[in-house]
């Protein structure tokens, strides 16, 4: 709560009475008992159906486990793939210094609504002493007669033991109504591009290669959208490539999409590409959004010692033509009243 010093007075002065705020303690952190257990934790952020999201499986021994091996994460209605290797570190929860391996999975949900991911499965072989009965084993990994959820199966002195991970519900929203056109749910959105000549400078006939990055953090390759560029008079545009590859952007889990052009001019003068606009999905301000690549300009110069036709060679008829008043004509009509012998 609030406190206040009073003031007070010496050799004629007082000093302001001071208000302090009193705010209440920070919770322990909870003490953990089990010496070995499985985790299962779904990354922060929503998701929708074709979305991503981190899933991370930790395995916390403080025993020293001999060896150990999980059975595959899978949950109906999604997909997972394995992120990365195993790390490994220490963590301390409350008076119990663990070792972490932790393996990362990318959720992909194939609906909207609950998703349920199944208990994960901990095989372990641990070091117990030889002399040691099978409730002491018991007691040691935290289990004596209370009835333990996380362990399965009676402990004996073979030293193998199952744990299981609880149940994890995963909730994937559906398509916002107020989201347009193509749906892409994200939490930024960059459009860039690069060119392998200066597009000020391009010369008929010379190839100009133009990539074009899209990138969206937060999203799946599922979900980026196809990249339709218009025509252009005077220029011909060729995709040599398309790309759509999962991307850590920022230091997060998102995608990218890098498309290759070859653009050729087939005459002089200056084009205009137009802007490449990006509707997406905001996920952290859930509304829809717009990121644009300015329009480009090309100037193209004809090719060297290639001149413009003058007048009077654009209307002289081309070589190997032949002239009108070389081509026989045909006889006129015969005049009303005559005959023709």
């Amino acid at each position: 709560g609030a406190l206040t010093i009073p003031a007070f007075s010496l050799a004629g002065a007082t000093s302001a009475p001071i208000r302090i705020d009193v705010t209440a303690a920070a919770q322990p952190a909870k003490e953990e008992t089990r010496p070995l257990f499985i985790d299962v934790t779904v990354g922060k952020g929503t998701v929708y159906a074709q979305g991503e999201i981190p899933v991370y499986v930790r395995v916390y021994d403080s025993l020293g486990m001999r060896s150990g091996s999980i059975n595959q994460i899978k949950a109906e209605g999604a997909s997972f793939r394995e992120e990365g290797q195993q790390d490994s570190y220490v963590r301390t929860i409350g008076k119990t210094r663990y070792h972490v391996v932790q393996q990362t999975y990318i959720m992909t949900p194939q609906r909207s609504g609950p998703i349920e991911i199944e208990p994960v499965t901990l095989k372990a072989t641990i070091p117990v002493p030889y002399n040691s009965s099978p409730s002491e084993m018991a007691r040691m990994l935290g289990r004596g007669n209370v009835p333990m959820p996380w362990l399965d199966g009676s402990l004996t002195r073979g030293q193998e033991v199952s744990l299981h991970s609880d149940k994890v519900t995963v909730e994937v929203l559906p398509r916002p109504a107020q989201a347009e056109g193509w749906f892409l749910p994200a939490r930024a959105v960059t459009v860039r591009q690069s060119w392998s000549g200066d597009p000020a400078k391009g010369r008929v006939g010379d190839t100009l290669t133009r990539t074009l990055i899209v990138e969206a953090v937060g999203a799946s390759t599922n979900q980026m959208p196809p990249l339709q560029l218009p025509d252009v008079d005077g220029l011909r545009q060729y995709e040599e490539d398309t790309q759509t590859n999962s991307a850590v952007i920022d230091r997060q889990q998102g995608a990218a999409l890098t498309k290759v052009i070859a653009v050729v001019p087939s005459r002089a003068g200056t084009f205009t590409l137009p802007p490449v606009t990006i509707g997406w999905w905001n996920t952290d301000r859930k509304a829809q959004e717009q990121t644009t690549l300015p329009a480009v300009t090309l100037t193209v110069a004809a090719l060297p010692g290639a001149a413009a036709p003058t007048p009077q060679q654009a209307e002289a008829p081309a070589t190997g033509a032949t002239r009108s008043e070389d081509v026989p004509q045909p006889a006129p009509p015969p005049a009303a009243g005559s005959s023709i012998l």
